[in-house]
């Protein structure tokens, strides 16, 4: 269910028929208010527009890759070692203007940390973009997508396959960032869902 879902019933149909339907109860999340002084990544340049629209769409195309596979391990292993800096649905506000919601989970550790794959899957994104800075996307199949950004350094390429607990990066606070952390997201059929969903401790 997407964070900006307007709906209080939500309702499962096939074929016609009606198989569930369930209130929805609104969930307060709190705010985030951070100042970046690089004006560029406020309100980028002319110049600088056409590449954030070319890495937006690659990034869009990330999500939304379904590759038609039975996923039989869901639970995943934390990325990294670090203190939960930012969690999903934050309410985000740069330099008091408000921004889309924080749509995965911030883990604030030293430059330098390792960052593994939490699941097994494929590289479809080892590059470099203006504000997620390093950052890889791997395809775990089933319309399964996690994300890693701000990479100190990629340590994998695209086409490469991952192992659960295999490395994959360095933090670091490359992109739009006010410190070191990872920027870890995952989607599901192109829908943002919480990180801590998949974590084994919880599954």
């Amino acid at each position: 269910i997407p964070l900006d879902f307007k709906s209080k019933q939500i309702e499962i149909n096939q074929d016609g028929a009606l198989l569930s339907s369930n209130k929805l109860f609104k969930k307060d999340y709190r705010e985030s208010r951070i100042t970046i002084t690089n004006t560029d990544f406020v309100s980028p340049s002319e110049e600088l527009l056409p590449r954030i629209r070319r890495e937006y769409g690659l990034s869009q195309a990330a999500k939304n890759t379904f590759t038609p596979i039975k996923l039989k391990d869901w639970a995943m292993i934390e990325p990294a070692q670090g203190l939960i800096s930012s969690e999903f649905g934050v309410r985000r506000f740069i330099n008091n203007q408000p921004r889309n919601r924080h749509g995965g989970m911030d883990i604030a550790a030293p430059e330098g940390t390792e960052v593994l794959a939490p699941l097994s899957g494929e590289i479809i994104i080892a590059s470099n973009f203006f504000y997620k800075g390093n950052v890889i996307y791997i395809n775990h199949g089933a319309g399964l997508i996690s994300s890693y950004s701000h990479l100190s350094k990629i340590e994998i390429k695209n086409g490469d396959k991952v192992k659960k607990g295999d490395l994959i990066g360095l933090i670091g606070q490359t992109g739009r960032v006010t410190g070191p952390h990872l920027h870890w997201e995952i989607y599901l059929m192109g829908i943002a869902i919480n990180p801590e969903i998949f974590l084994a401790t919880s599954i």
